[in-house]
């Protein structure tokens, strides 16, 4: 076979919008709930997650799934808006788990599952917000004054 058709490639979308994740990202958070003993709180959340009444103790009961809290960080991590050195403490404050268990925990994700997320670069801001932070309020008005080109593909409303 092709050596090109073999290699795994990532999807061709704008990483600007959405970072990439790894398929495989599921049966690594199965993996840490069964290294770490957290199944049994996983099936005792899933279990208070059928038993809920209604949809906000529904939604309180899956929030607390030691998987979904993991997994809320390894979006945030993708998203920009959780670092790798905060890992540890969140593991620990979310999962009730030891300092040790959350940096060894940590570790195994940023091998398994981190290393291959391209985490979002911060967007840059519009030309009227860095106007306003120079202080330059010409540099605003000319943004917002800019005038419009006409849109040849658009039907003219009548």
């Amino acid at each position: 076979m092709d050596e090109e058709m073999l290699k795994i490639k990532e999807p061709e979308s704008d990483t600007t919008k959405r970072p990439f994740f790894p398929g495989n990202s599921s049966s690594v958070i199965e993996v840490i709930l069964k290294e770490y003993n957290l199944e049994a709180k996983q099936e005792q959340g899933i279990e208070e997650f059928i038993s809920a009444q209604d949809s906000n103790e529904r939604e309180k009961a899956y929030r607390n799934l030691p998987g979904f809290q993991i997994a809320q960080l390894v979006r945030g991590y993708g998203f920009g808006k959780v670092s790798l050195k905060d890992f540890p403490v969140l593991l620990k404050e979310k999962l009730a788990i030891s300092e040790s268990d959350a940096e060894e925990i940590t570790k195994f994700l940023k091998e398994e599952l981190l290393a291959y997320i391209k985490p979002l670069k911060k967007k840059k801001k519009a030309l009227s917000d860095k106007a306003s932070l120079v202080g330059s309020e010409s540099l605003a008005q000319e943004a917002k004054t800019l005038p419009k080109k006409k849109d040849v593909y658009r039907e003219p409303i009548e």
